[in-house]
Formats: C-alpha cells, structure tokens, sequence
C-alpha cells in the first residue's frame, strides 16, 4: 500500500467509502462486499507527512494495525520456514528430497537476516542446489556464508540446468582460487569427495 501513486489512492478510498466499483468498460457502478486487509514495508506516517500518502486512506485503512517484527526477531519460525523452502526447493529443481541437519539449522538460526524471509529462501535455494548430499550439514552452510555474492542466474534465456551448472561453476571456481587451488582442501570446504571435485571441474570445464 505504500507505493500507490496519490491518483490509486482516490480510488481505493472511494471504494472503500462507497462500497462501488465501476467495472471496465460499463457505466453502472456495481456494489461489492470487500475485507481489506493490507501490508506495507514503508513507514506511512512519515508519507502523510510529506504529502506522499493520503491522510484520509492511512485513517481508513489503520483500524488494526499489526506489526510483524523483522525475521531475525522471529526465531521460532526460521526453522518451519527453511523446512517448506526446502521442500518447496527440491520439487521446482526436480532433485530428490534433502534434509536440513540440526547442525546447519543451528547455523541459520543465528543468522541476522537481514533481508528477511526473502534472504533465507534464496538461501535455502543455493543450499539445495550445491550441496551433493541429500543432508545439508553445518560445513555447507558456512561455505556458502563466504561467498554471499554469488546468485543463481534465473533468466528465462536459461535452462535450469544450465543456470544451475553455471552458478556451480562459478562457486567451485571461487572456493579453488581462494584454497589456491588445493583439491584437497577444497573438497573438504565443499563438504564432496576429492574424487567428485576432480570429476565435477571437468565435466563443468574449469581450468
């Protein structure tokens, strides 16, 4: 609600003082029974203030105001909310279940987060597409925490496994730059087999 634009925000109001829409395309208004219920990241006060929110609709619209405290303050829910991520993960990337181990919920747990929920789904999604394993340790969590930069390239233009390879790609190749290209170290920080490390730098051609 906090990026209406002053014209939007008539209308809202009018409907909801009127309880009429006027559909596209009709002259007759058409009476509707409506709940509004809203959300907002802005802080509308200070909008009214300044003129960019209407003072009227912030009245009209404030009846029970709620406050949803940032995620970092809601730590009971990180756990259930990075379990359906998970799930919710594994089936659009068409991989088998995986599970997050305690250890690596311990890790989350603590986390600032933020950028809220939206961060620790992103995150959960990095996890679910690195990790080889179908359980999700501590080790793998803090090897991604190295690298927060690093984004999966979700553009239409790509397949998903062709975005997923080149993000794979792309955190191999920055955790064997930064182990100097030691293998076995290297493998250790991705939590694989040196032997899977070997057979994953060629077949994603790095060199």
């Amino acid at each position: 609600m906090g990026d209406l634009s002053l014209n939007a925000q008539a209308k809202i109001l009018r409907v909801l003082e009127s309880g009429e829409i006027l559909p596209v395309g009709s002259e007759t208004a058409k009476k509707v029974d409506v709940r509004l219920i809203s959300a907002t990241n802005k802080h509308l006060e200070k909008m009214v203030s300044k003129g960019l929110y209407r003072e009227d609709l912030f009245y009209r619209i404030n009846v029970i105001p709620v406050h949803l405290p940032p995620l970092r303050e809601r730590k009971d829910d990180i756990t259930p909310l990075s379990n359906n991520f998970l799930e919710q993960s594994c089936q659009t990337n068409n991989l088998k279940p995986k599970v997050l181990l305690p250890d690596a919920l311990l890790v989350l747990n603590n986390l600032p987060w933020k950028g809220n929920v939206r961060e620790l789904k992103n995150m959960i999604e990095k996890l679910v597409i690195l990790s080889p394993s179908p359980q999700i340790t501590s080790r793998i969590v803090h090897s991604m925490l190295k690298f927060p930069n690093l984004y999966i390239n979700t553009s239409q233009k790509e397949t998903l496994r062709q975005a997923r390879e080149a993000f794979e790609k792309t955190y191999i190749l920055t955790v064997l730059e930064e182990q100097n290209w030691n293998m076995t170290k290297t493998a250790e920080m991705l939590d694989i087999e040196r032997s899977h490390l070997y057979r994953k730098v060629e077949q994603l051609g790095i060199k």
